[in-house]
């Protein structure tokens, strides 16, 4: 490549005979600079898509995750109160209205050794009129530990008509006990 001096300014001449690079690389940067900006666009466009369909996948596995979570915690939760419920009946119906401690206990293991191995507190007031717990697991279920929002449910007496033939209900309380989920019905 040589120079060549033109009255107050520079030429570049290529000894290729390709045109003078000065030139060439404004056309190549201009062509470059468009070409960028399409790809740009279409990358772009691409990106904001993919992030959508992405976005929409997690959020629909989600929502897929959550709803299957809570039928098959529902289903099983519903399916271990039916027994338990089964079980109170069979183990209660025997009891006298005023049974006394011993026999209060006796009802509270039957319940507790079926296949569930439940941990069961049954709360009643004697023939002496003194109150009585019996509990199958000292360490994990006592009276204290059952909350007044459970004891007040139930306490209540509810009217008995046609579609409702007990005056009290069964009620449980989902709870953490280490790292395990646990249900607390609480018979009446």
């Amino acid at each position: 490549m040589t120079e060549r001096s033109h009255s107050g300014g520079t030429a570049h001449e290529s000894t290729d005979g390709a045109a003078p690079s000065g030139r060439r690389v404004p056309r190549l940067l201009g062509r470059a600079s468009g070409l960028l900006r399409w790809t740009s666009l279409r990358l772009r466009l691409v990106v904001v898509f993919g992030l959508v369909a992405l976005t929409a996948a997690v959020s629909a596995s989600g929502i897929a995750y959550w709803l299957n979570r809570n039928t098959v915690l529902d289903r099983t939760q519903n399916a271990v109160l039916k027994d338990f419920r089964k079980s109170l009946e069979d183990s209660t119906r025997s009891l006298p209205l005023r049974p006394r401690c011993t026999e209060l206990q006796d009802a509270a293991r039957q319940i507790a050794g079926g296949p569930q191995n439940y941990a069961v507190l049954l709360i009643g007031v004697d023939r002496e009129g003194k109150d009585c717990a019996a509990t199958t697991d000292k360490d994990l279920l006592t009276l204290r530990g059952v909350p007044d929002a459970l004891r007040g449910a139930v306490n209540e007496v509810r009217p008995v008509d046609e579609s409702n033939p007990s005056a009290h209900h069964l009620y449980w309380q989902r709870k953490q006990i280490g790292d395990t989920p646990t249900s607390s019905p609480a018979p009446r």
